[in-house]
Formats: structure tokens, sequence, C-alpha cells
């Protein structure tokens, strides 16, 4: 048996000391764990907002490409809307000669002349169908002028040929008038 004599003050010093220490290692502990959850949490804080700006972005990626899309069609819609319109203003004039011609068949400087209209107008629409056609072309941006020298005396008679039957139909007037031109001649595409 072995007995041991302390004194009270030695084991009450001894139990305090310990009880600090416990204390400290709890505390230290706690802040050790605190801290690591403070880490966890500033990551995961940085990691959501990063992906809350990511998808942001991809949000507004998409709103533009919806945008750019809707413009886009609302541009091939009033591409379509002018041009149908465009493509009655040389067929009404086709229409119009054709139906000169056949009532004026005894007057053959008539028909020659309805003739020539028919053929200025004609050209005209075959140049827009060729447009029509080549949509792909404009979307892409790869359309090509077809330059070549031309008078733009021609031109107005052209321009005049095919809205003729039209002015004449809805009993209206249309008159050009050309001032101050100093090159008659120009190279552009006719169309």
């Amino acid at each position: 048996r072995l007995l041991l004599k302390i004194s009270h003050n030695t084991l009450d010093e001894t139990v305090t000391l310990l009880q600090k220490k416990w204390s400290y290692i709890s505390i230290g502990g706690c802040g050790l764990i605190i801290c690591a959850l403070l880490l966890v949490f500033i990551g995961y804080y940085r990691l959501t907002k990063m992906q809350m700006r990511e998808l942001e972005e991809a949000r507004r990626v998409a709103e533009q490409a919806q945008s750019s899309a809707e413009r886009s069609n609302r541009a091939k819609n009033e591409f379509l809307s002018n041009m149908s319109h465009d493509i009655r203003t040389p067929m009404n004039g086709i229409m119009g000669m054709t139906a000169i011609a056949i009532a004026s068949l005894d007057n053959p400087s008539r028909v020659r002349s309805c003739l020539k209209r028919i053929n200025v107008s004609s050209r005209h629409l075959l140049g827009l169908i060729n447009d029509m056609l080549d949509m792909s072309k404009i979307e892409s941006g790869k359309l090509t002028l077809n330059i070549e020298p031309l008078s733009l005396h021609d031109i107005m008679q052209n321009i005049e040929t095919v809205i003729h039957p039209q002015v004449r139909e809805k009993k209206q007037t249309f008159r050009i008038y050309v001032h101050d031109v100093r090159h008659e001649n120009v190279c552009a595409d006719r169309v």
C-alpha cells in the first residue's frame, strides 16, 4: 500500500493548472474548428458567387442571342414584306404593258414600245428574284454587287417604265425631275 500525502494547496494548484490547460485546449480547439468552418464558408461563398456570376453571364449571353435572333427574324420579315411589294411593281408593269400590247396589235410602234418596257420590267423582276435567292449570301455577308457602267438617264427611264402602269391604274401622276447631274454615266449595281 502506498500512501501519499499531498498538501491541499499543491493539489488545488495542480487541479487549477489542469483546468486552465484544458480550458486553453478547448478554446484553441473550438477556435480551430471555427476557423476551419469560416474558411469552408468563405470558400463556399466565393464558389457560389463565382457560379452566380457565370450563371448571370450565361443568362445575358442567352438573352443577347435571343434578342439577336428576334432582330434577325424581324429583319427577315421586313425584307420579305418589302421584297413582295418590290416584286409586285415590275410584275404589274409586265402585265399592264402586255395588256396594252395585245390591245394595240395593229400599231407596231406601240407594241414595240410595250415590249421594251416589258423587257425592262422583266429584267428588274429577275434581279429582285435573284436577290431573294441570294438571301443566304446576304445573311453570311458574302453578297457581291454587280458593278457595271450605266447611265443615270437610262435608270430613271427604267424606273418610270416599271412604275408607270401602277401610276396610271391608280389615276395618279408621276414625274421625274433631274437637275445638276455632273456625271450621267456611273458605275453601280443596276438592281
